[in-house]
C-alpha cells in the first residue's frame, strides 16, 4: 500500500526518473536511423529457376523432412506472435510438394501443429526420440530438419543463416549441408551465413545423412513478417529442393561388403582373410551402378586397419576395392572411405574381426627329386615346399625373416637367390620348379651354418616345440608356373616393394587351383612369387614401384623380344629417394577455426584438408611414410602437431618435412611459399614448390616464396613449409576452389616440389603432362574429352582439369583443358591405365631419347 501511494501520488517524479534511466542506459550509443525494410536482404526474390534443371537425381530417392517443434513446443515465437512451429510446417509442405513433383519418395514427421509427447513421457527428449525411430524406420537417403533461429537476448537486428551437420561427421553429412546451404544462400540473400557441425538430438542419432537448416532468425521483425507470408514458405523450400538436387545430382557412393559388421575367425590357420568391397555409385536416376554415375576416385581411398593406413587392390575397372591380411589373433578394426569422382564421400564403412587361435606351427618341407626323375619334375631337381601357418605366439617362434636358395660354391658363404619371409603370412614360399641353380641349401646367410636340406632361424627355436603337421605339396597344375618378382639391380636396397605388398589388378584364376587356395593364396601380396597361367596375361601394383604388366608370354613391355619367358620378372621402384621419407602434412583449421569461409558456406579449413588429403594419396604412392595432424573437422593444438612430428620419425630424430597448407592472408590472394628465415633447407624447398606451381597461375603472376618466423615454422625439428593458397573470396573462386579436378593439381605441384628437394630439380623439369601425352596418342587410345581420370604408374592418379569447370557443372560441348603441373616421371618405362565411363585401358609408355613417345596397349574391357 504504501508503495502504491508513492506511485500515486507522484507520477511526474517517477516518469522523470524512468526518462533519466532511459538516458542513462542509451549513453554512448547511436540512435539507428530508420531503414527502408524493402532494402533488407532475405525472402525478396528466387535467384535460381526451379524448372531449368533435371530433376532425374531426385526420382525414387527416400527424403524424410521434419518441421521441427510443433503442438507444446512453439519453438521461437516472434515479437508479433508468429511461431517457429507453424513455419517450419509451413515450408516443409511446400518442400514435400516439389520433392514428389520430382518422384521423390517423401515422408514428413509431422503434418500438423502436433507433437509426440505421452501420458507417460512428457519430456522434449521423448518428442524428438519420437522423430528420430520414425526417421530410422524408413531408413531414407537423408534426413533434413527445418527450424528458423532466435538468438537468446531475441536482438532484433541480428539475421543469419546456419545449415548443421553431425558433428564428427564430415563425409556425406557435411556434403549434404554444402549443398543445401549453397542454395539456401543463394536464394534468401542473408548475410552471414555459416555451415556448422550440431550435436542436436536429431542429428547425432540420424543413421543416414542429415542437416538442420536455421535459414533466418525469427527474432528479427523484417524476417519474422516476410516468413509469415506464404510466398516465403514457397521460396525457402524452393531453395531446399534445389539444395538436395544438387547433392543427389552428384552421386551417393557407398563400399557393399558381404560381411557382417563383425567377423570371427576362430581357424586362422587357413590362409589369410579377404575383404572385398563393391564401389557402389548411383546414376542421377537413382538405379545403382547405371552407366554415366560418377565413378569412384582411386586417389581417395582409405583404409585404416587398426588406425593405421594399408594399402589396397583395385579392380582393373576401378570400382572394387581389395584386401587380404593374415588371420591373427585379437580385436582388429577396418575402417573404410572414398570418394566419387565429383567429390562425394562414401559414408565410413566401419567392421570388426576377431581372430582366435591357441597354437602356432611352421613347417618346412625340402623334397630331393630322384636322380631318374619323377612325375612333374626333371631328373636331379630338387623342389621347395614351404608352409607357414599363423605366425601368432611367443617371439621365439616367429619365423626367418629370409630365406636363400641357392647352389654350392664349395663355401658357407650363399650364391643364390634371398627370399623374404614374413611373419604373419600364410604359405608364400611356393616353388615348384624355378630354373635357378639346383640349390645345394636352405638357409640364413648370418650367422651359423647352413645346411644342406635345412633350414637356419634368427633364434634357436627347440623342434620338440613345434607339433607336427603334414606339410603339403603345393604342386601347380599344367599349364601354370611359378613366376618370381625381383628389383632390378643394385638401385634398389630393399627386397620387397616399398609398401611391402603386390597387389593383383588384373589375375586369371583357374577353377582347378581351389584345393590349392584351401592351404595357400596363389598371390600373396607380401611374397616376391606368383602362380601365373601360361597363356594369360597378368597386372600387379604395388605402392612405390613401376607396375608389372606382363602379356600372355609372361614378358614385360619393355624386355627384348625373343626367347623363353623369364622365370624372374624385375621391378623398379618409381622415386627411390622418397621412398621411406617421412613427411607431416598440416591442414590448418578445423573446429571453430574456418580459415575463412566464402560467401556460399565453403570454409577454408575444409579446402585445406581436401589439399592435404590428395597430396599425401600422391605421397604414399611415390614410397613415402605421410602423417596427418588432423584427418577430420577437430583442431589440433599446434603444440600437438609438433610433438607428432617428432614422433612420426622417432627412428631419426624426426619427420623428414613438415607441410602446412592454409588460405591466402594477403590481400591480393596470391599463392605463397614461407619457410624459416635460418633454414636453408627450407628456402630451397619454397622455391622448388613455387617453380612446380607456376603452371596453375594467371599469365604474368608468381608465386611469393618469404622467408616467416611463424610459430609451426620455427619449432618443428624438420625442414617446414607453410603454403598459403588463396581463399573463397567470391562465389567464382569458391566454386573453382570445391573443383575437385583443380585441387589434384594443387596436390601434384606439392608432391613435384618434394620430389625435387631429394631427386633434384630436374624432376620438374621433366615432368610427364598427361594432357600433352593423350593429345600425341595414337586414334585407339581412350581421347582426352571422354576421360574420367588416370594413373600413372599405377600409383600417381590425376584428373583433367577441364577450363570452365565449375564444382560439378562442366562447359559442354566441347573442352578446352588447362596446363597444370605434371607427375614426376624418372626412367623411360611408364604404364598410364584410363578410364572413360565404362570403358578402361592400360598402355604401356617408352620415353625415347629424342623426347619421342612409344605407346603400347596392354590391356582393356572393350
Amino acid at each position: 500500500m504504501i508503495i502504491w501511494q508513492l506511485h500515486h501520488s507522484r507520477p511526474i517524479l517517477w516518469l522523470a526518473l524512468a526518462a533519466a534511466l532511459v538516458g542513462l542506459l542509451s549513453c554512448g550509443k547511436p540512435s539507428r536511423p530508420p531503414t527502408d525494410q524493402a532494402e533488407i536482404p532475405g525472402y525478396l526474390q528466387l535467384r535460381e529457376e526451379v524448372g531449368d534443371h533435371d530433376f532425374a537425381p531426385l526420382r525414387a530417392r527416400r527424403i524424410v523432412i521434419d518441421p521441427g517443434h510443433g503442438g507444446y513446443f512453439k519453438g521461437a515465437v516472434g515479437d508479433q506472435g508468429l511461431t517457429e512451429a507453424e513455419v517450419n510446417l509451413g515450408v516443409a509442405l511446400y518442400l514435400r510438394g516439389l520433392l514428389e513433383w520430382a518422384d521423390a519418395e517423401v515422408y514428413l514427421t509431422r503434418t500438423a501443429d502436433y507433437d509426440f509427447l505421452t501420458p507417460a513421457d512428457s519430456t522434449l527428449a521423448s518428442d524428438l526420440a519420437a522423430r528420430v525411430a520414425f526417421a530410422d524406420s524408413l531408413q531414407p537417403d537423408v534426413f533434413l530438419s527445418i527450424h528458423h533461429n532466435s538468438t537468446a537476448q531475441r536482438d532484433p537486428d541480428i539475421n543469419e543463416t546456419q545449415t548443421y551437420y553431425p558433428v564428427g561427421r564430415d563425409g556425406p553429412d557435411l556434403d549434404l549441408a554444402r549443398t543445401i546451404h549453397k542454395h539456401l544462400v543463394i536464394n534468401l540473400e542473408i548475410s552471414p551465413a555459416k555451415i556448422l557441425p550440431g550435436n542436436f538430438r536429431v542429428l547425432r542419432d540420424a543413421t543416414v545423412p542429415a542437416v538442420l537448416g536455421e535459414p533466418a532468425m525469427i527474432s528479427n521483425p523484417v524476417m519474422e513478417g516476410r516468413l509469415s507470408l506464404a510466398r516465403s514458405h514457397e521460396l525457402e523450400a524452393s531453395a531446399y529442393f534445389l539444395g538436395l538436387l544438387e547433392y543427389f545430382a552428384a552421386g551417393t557412393p557407398r563400399f557393399e561388403s558381404g560381411f557382417g559388421d563383425t567377423v570371427t575367425i576362430h581357424d586362422i590357420a587357413g590362409g589369410p582373410l579377404t575383404w572385398s568391397f563393391a564401389a557402389d555409385t548411383r546414376h542421377a536416376s537413382g538405379t545403382a551402378g547405371a552407366s554415366g554415375a560418377p565413378g569412384l576416385d582411386p586417389g581417395s581411398i582409405v583404409l585404416r586397419v587398426d588406425g593405421a593406413v594399408e594399402a589396397v587392390a583395385i579392380s582393373a575397372d576401378g570400382r572394387r576395392v581389395q584386401w587380404s591380411r593374415p588371420r591373427q589373433h585379437g580385436v582388429h578394426e577396418l575402417e573404410l572411405v572414398a570418394r566419387n569422382l565429383a567429390g562425394r564421400s562414401t559414408p565410413l564403412l566401419r567392421q570388426i574381426w576377431i581372430g582366435w587361435a591357441a597354437e602356432v606351427h611352421h613347417t618346412f618341407l625340402w623334397e630331393e627329386a630322384s636322380t631318374s626323375g619323377t612325375a612333374g619334375n626333371e631328373a636331379g631337381r630338387r623342389t621347395l615346399f614351404g608352409w607357414e601357418l599363423a605366425a601368432v605366439g611367443p617371439p621365439a617362434l616367429q619365423p626367418s625373416r629370409e630365406l636363400w636358395l641357392g647352389g654350392a660354391s664349395g663355401a658357407d658363404e650363399p650364391a643364390g637367390l634371398p627370399l623374404p619371409l614374413f611373419p604373419g603370412r600364410q604359405g608364400w614360399i611356393l616353388l615348384d620348379p624355378v630354373d635357378f641353380p639346383d640349390p645345394a641349401f636352405i638357409g640364413q646367410p648370418a650367422g651359423g651354418a647352413h645346411t644342406s636340406a635345412g633350414m637356419h632361424l634368427d633364434e634357436p627355436v627347440p623342434l620338440v616345440d613345434l607339433a607336427p603337421i603334414q606339410p603339403a605339396r603345393l604342386t601347380l597344375p599344367p599349364g601354370w608356373r611359378w613366376r618370381v618378382l625381383w628389383p632390378r639391380g643394385e638401385t634398389w636396397a630393399g627386397q620387397v616393394v616399398p609398401g611391402g605388398a603386390w597387389n593383383p589388378r588384373w589375375l586369371p584364376q583357374a577353377a582347378d587351383l581351389t584345393p590349392l587356395l584351401a592351404l595357400a593364396p596363389v598371390f600373396d601380396p607380401a611374397a616376391p612369387v606368383l602362380a601365373a597361367k601360361e597363356g594369360t596375361p597378368f597386372w600387379l601394383e604395388a605402392t612405390g614401384a613401376l607396375p608389372i604388366c606382363a602379356d600372355a608370354d609372361h614378358r614385360l613391355p619393355w624386355q627384348e623380344p625373343g626367347g623363353a619367358a623369364p622365370d624372374t620378372l624385375f621391378w623398379e621402384p618409381l622415386l627411390p629417394p622418397l621412398v621411406g621419407k617421412v613427411i607431416v602434412l598440416d591442414a590448418r583449421g578445423g573446429g571453430a577455426e574456418s580459415d575463412g569461409t566464402g560467401p556460399l558456406g565453403t570454409r577454408g579449413s575444409d579446402l585445406n584438408l581436401q589439399i592435404v588429403e590428395k597430396t599425401a594419396a600422391l605421397l604414399r604412392g611415390a614410397g613415402c611414410e605421410v602423417v596427418l595432424t588432423r584427418d577430420g573437422e577437430s583442431r589440433v593444438p599446434r603444440e600437438q602437431k609438433i610433438l607428432l612430428a617428432n614422433r612420426a620419425g622417432a627412428e631419426q630424430g624426426g619427420a623428414d618435412l613438415f607441410l602446412t597448407i592454409q588460405r591466402s592472408d594477403n590481400p591480393a590472394g596470391r599463392v605463397v611459399a614461407r619457410h624459416h628465415a635460418g633454414s636453408s633447407r627450407g628456402s630451397a624447398w619454397a622455391r622448388l614448390f613455387a617453380r612446380a606451381v607456376q603452371p596453375l597461375l594467371a599469365v604474368g603472376d608468381t608465386a611469393l616464396v618469404e622467408p616467416s618466423w611463424a610459430y609451426l615454422l620455427r619449432h618443428t625439428a624438420s625442414p617446414a613449409l607453410q603454403v598459403s593458397l588463396p581463399g573463397p573470396d567470391d562465389i567464382a573462386t569458391e566454386e573453382e576452389l570445391n573443383d575437385p579436378p583443380r585441387q589434384q593439381a594443387i596436390a601434384r605441384a606439392l608432391l613435384l616440389g618434394i620430389a625435387a628437394l631429394w631427386v633434384g630439380e630436374e624432376v620438374i623439369d621433366d615432368s610427364l603432362d598427361l594432357v600433352d601425352l593423350l593429345q600425341a596418342a595414337p586414334p585407339t587410345m581412350l581421347p582426352l574429352d571422354r576421360l574420367d581420370w588416370a594413373r600413372l604408374d599405377g600409383n600417381f592418379f590425376w584428373q583433367p582439369v577441364a577450363a570452365g569447370r565449375q564444382g560439378t557443372a562442366v562447359a559442354a560441348p566441347a573442352l578446352s583443358y588447362l596446363e597444370t603441373p605434371g607427375l614426376p616421371a624418372l626412367g623411360p618405362h611408364h604404364t598410364v591405365e584410363l578410364h572413360a565411363g565404362g570403358s578402361w585401358q592400360l598402355w604401356a609408355l617408352s620415353l625415347r631419347p629424342d623426347g619421342a613417345s612409344a605407346y603400347e596397349l596392354l590391356l582393356e574391357n572393350r
